[in-house]
């Protein structure tokens, strides 16, 4: 017989996640929620300005709330240099794209969005979000325990056209292998190509 874990701390579970939003980032300068269709769970994205390095990082809060659905309990983190406009908007549009396909959240988990959002892909050549591992997140901002529940949180950043088409044929262990030998700074959206 298998025990399911239990996600019925949410409460707690945002407080925790909050906290631990508002220890490392500091006040977040701007925040919206949005409407999942077809679910009932709102997903909000948050702004801190200046963080890793003069970035503007956008979080998501709520996500948690799709845990059963979605696998675990996570959020995400977007840090990116430029583009603050749209890239909520991304945030989001990939999210609910993950929640709506019922899609296990986890390393790896790439969503291209370049019919949705043509004028970014022309002006960052960008087509695609991808989720990693928080490997370069300071050590005690990857993830917390809540309750006695893990909340892992990914990194999420954009790929250029042959990286997206890399990580397809070739995996996401293929990708990251060859992103960390280019050694670019995937904070910086306006970064050129690895391939």
């Amino acid at each position: 017989m298998s025990v399911r874990p239990d996600h019925s701390n949410r409460e707690s579970w945002g407080e925790c996640i909050l906290n631990l939003f508002y220890t490392h980032l500091g006040e977040p300068i701007w925040g919206s929620s949005y409407i999942v269709p077809n679910h009932s769970h709102l997903v909000q994205v948050m702004a801190f300005d200046d963080v890793f390095g003069g970035c503007r990082a956008f979080c998501s809060f709520g996500l948690s709330n799709y845990a059963e659905l979605l696998g675990e309990v996570s959020e995400v983190v977007l840090p990116v240099t430029t583009g603050w406009e749209v890239s909520p908007e991304i945030l989001i549009f990939a999210l609910t794209q993950i929640i709506t396909r019922v899609e296990k959240i986890g390393w790896g988990i790439t969503v291209q969005f370049r019919e949705e959002f043509p004028d970014f892909v022309k002006d960052y050549q960008k087509v695609a979000l991808y989720l990693a591992l928080p490997d370069n997140f300071p050590k005690d901002f990857r993830q917390i325990r809540c309750d006695g529940e893990l909340v892992q949180l990914y990194h999420a950043f954009f790929l250029t056209e042959a990286e997206y088409k890399l990580k397809l044929r070739e995996g996401a262990s293929r990708l990251e292998d060859t992103l960390q030998k280019c050694g670019p700074d995937v904070f910086d959206l306006s970064r050129k190509s690895c391939l």
